[in-house]
């Protein structure tokens, strides 16, 4: 029983591997202002998030058949007395999962600062073209519409 445990935990933090390098990888490009080359990444990160979650519920049931709850206190119980082989993959997988979360947090932090930054940007120029101050308006595409659009056909 326990060698499925060991091979679940194995098989996320193959997982977690490969989505942390997708994380460092989507940071350089931020940092480098090339968000045109992150989007071919979405894909690569969505399937390994979906691959991580079936990892980790296999983890789960491998616990939940040696009777292992999944609360922190049950699990630090049991890794405490398990073999040396199975807490430093425990270890290593919480290290991994820690780093993988501090990854994501910054990137999602240099993302916010980026559209922040390009909100800004946006503002000034509709400001500098004289549409920052009107109301915004909608037209039957559901597009909004800038300018007044109150002049009538045929007048100048």
């Amino acid at each position: 029983m326990q060698g499925a445990l060991v091979n679940a935990i194995s098989t996320e933090i193959k997982a977690l591997q490969a989505f942390i390098a997708i994380l460092e990888e989507e940071q350089k490009l931020l940092i480098s202002a090339n968000a045109d080359a992150i989007v071919p990444l979405l894909d690569r990160k969505t399937a390994l998030i979906a691959e991580l979650g079936s990892a980790g519920q296999s983890r789960e049931a491998a616990l939940l058949a040696l009777g292992v709850s999944n609360n922190r206190e049950s699990l630090d119980t049991y890794f405490a007395s398990a073999s040396d082989e199975l807490q430093i993959h425990w270890q290593q997988l919480m290290a991994m999962a820690q780093a993988a979360n501090q990854l994501n947090t910054t990137n999602g932090t240099l993302i916010n600062t980026r559209l922040q930054h390009n909100q800004q940007a946006l503002a000034i120029l509709m400001n500098a073209a004289g549409v920052g101050n009107e109301v915004p308006t909608y037209g039957p595409d559901g597009h909004q519409k800038h300018g007044s659009g109150t002049r009538t056909l045929g007048s100048a």
